[in-house]
């Protein structure tokens, strides 16, 4: 069990309240009281803290842990006196609904289906980040058991309309507020697009023997956790250190 997954749990097992004293800003909040378990309590403030980013409340700032639809807080100075955690559902203010239009070039495809022959294989769970309209399908073989996620609502229709199979796999979300830990395979052909948010969030939720393959056709910077391969014309941040 990773701490993704012992984060999930906490969650699962712990009361939320509804804040009835500021119904009109809803939201929930969970007390260490409730558990009586001060350790799991403080582990799980330490654990958002250091997976969170900030956000804005009207004048406030504030540290935000975000994951499949909520996004956890505190307010205390130190995990150690933290005696509440809030939680609230968070908008999606980052769907991007223009158009899509995808675009194309050869080298590119062909020097990521170099790479990716013998990564990707039947039976392997594949997660494609900022996945538009599937370009990883015309790249890549193997893809049986495929998960794309990207905030562009329109790529997503795109794809869901040439491959209906892929119904129920397609997520329309930011990538650092879902989390990889049952991902065997995760792959983007689109990084330039990852914040290093982001990627953080996919190298700390991710299961250790996952491969991470993010390509881009501009510039990546180096990363904790993953290595930074470049080619003449292209860059990419891999978990491998040679390919």
């Amino acid at each position: 069990m990773n701490d993704f997954e012992r984060a999930k749990r906490f969650i699962q097992t712990h009361n939320w309240h509804f804040a009835k004293s500021m119904a009109s800003i809803p939201h929930w909040y969970c007390l260490r009281s409730d558990q009586n378990d001060y350790d799991r309590f403080k582990w799980f403030v330490t654990f958002i803290r250091e997976n969170s980013r900030e956000g804005r409340f009207y004048s406030k700032t504030y540290r935000y842990f975000y994951l499949w639809g909520y996004k956890y807080w505190d307010m205390d100075p130190t995990p150690e006196v933290c005696d509440l955690v809030n939680r609230d559902q968070y908008k999606r203010d980052y769907i991007d609904e223009t158009d899509f239009v995808p675009s194309y070039d050869i080298f590119y495809d062909n020097a990521v289906r170099d790479i990716l022959a013998g990564h990707i294989s039947d039976g392997k769970k594949v997660c494609d980040l900022c996945c538009g309209n599937g370009g990883l399908f015309e790249v890549a073989a193997g893809l049986n058991d495929y998960h794309g996620v990207d905030n562009r609502k329109q790529a997503l229709v795109q794809l869901l309309d040439a491959r209906p199979n892929l119904k129920g796999r397609l997520h329309l979300e930011r990538v650092g507020n879902l989390s990889y830990e049952n991902i065997d395979v995760i792959v983007s052909l689109n990084a330039e697009r990852l914040d290093a948010e982001d990627i953080k969030r996919v190298v700390n939720s991710k299961k250790a023997s996952a491969d991470v393959l993010l390509f881009s056709k501009g510039t990546l910077a180096p990363q904790p956790g993953l290595n930074l391969l470049k080619t003449a014309e292209f860059s990419l941040l891999t978990t491998k250190k040679s390919l």
